[in-house]
């Protein structure tokens, strides 16, 4: 799956340095000087994460560029890289969905790590999107028909719950899975899990193993 690491700052010999660090990893990296140019281009719609420098002294805020972002349906994984530290300013940043927050000068493989889970969890914003967009498709019956039979129960089990035919049952459940593009019922149950899956549990790297079909920049070296 294609990605992408954008750069935002203010600083022309960081941004330098960001993207020389981060193209020798392998990754793809787009950087900009400021919001305006960024938000030219429309939101992405594959793996991307965002790395906000904050230039207080130049009148660029890490936090006030995330949020700015959000607004704008920008809605991926921020990396805040600041030359300050406090404790008020990394809870406002987590607060607003900030994937992490690193203190300058920091470890190249501290900043490498950081987009490695972004990424990640870059990858689980979109399946899960997709997935929404895919139920979405199928009206209610198919939906709460492909619902129930991801919880388990078995199309006599369903139809009596919902009072209708077995045959309606399964008209209504081979409708949506040709909607949903399944093959099986194996395929139905992974589209409602990550449909229903709490984006929470990604947050700041606690989301598991890499999936199998990220691309190799994406994972760790």
């Amino acid at each position: 799956m294609p990605h992408q690491v954008i750069i935002l700052s203010k600083e022309a010999k960081s941004r330098a340095e960001l993207l020389e660090l981060l193209a020798r990893e392998g990754f793809t990296v787009a950087s900009f000087r400021g919001m305006k140019d960024l938000l030219k281009s429309a939101p992405p719609e594959s793996l991307c994460c965002v790395l906000l420098e904050n230039n207080p002294n130049r009148g660029a805020s890490a936090l006030d560029a995330h949020i700015h972002l959000r607004k704008n349906g920008w809605c991926v994984p921020a990396i805040h890289l600041s030359d300050t530290w406090n404790t008020r300013s990394v809870v406002e940043a987590m607060h607003h969905g900030a994937e992490n927050f690193l203190l300058k000068p920091f470890e190249p493989t501290g900043l490498i790590d950081a987009v490695h889970l972004a990424l990640r969890r870059s990858y689980h914003i979109l399946s899960k999107a997709k997935a929404c967009a895919m139920l979405a498709s199928l009206n209610q019956k198919e939906r709460r028909i492909v619902e129930m039979a991801a919880s388990g129960l078995l199309n006599k089990e369903i139809a009596d719950q919902l009072e209708l035919a077995l045959v309606t049952v399964k008209v209504y459940r081979a409708s949506a899975m040709r909607k949903l593009g399944a093959g099986d019922a194996a395929t139905v149950g992974r589209i409602v899990a990550l449909s229903e899956i709490d984006q929470s549990v990604w947050f700041n790297g606690h989301h598991g193993s890499r999936p199998n079909d990220m691309p190799p920049q994406a994972k760790r070296k």
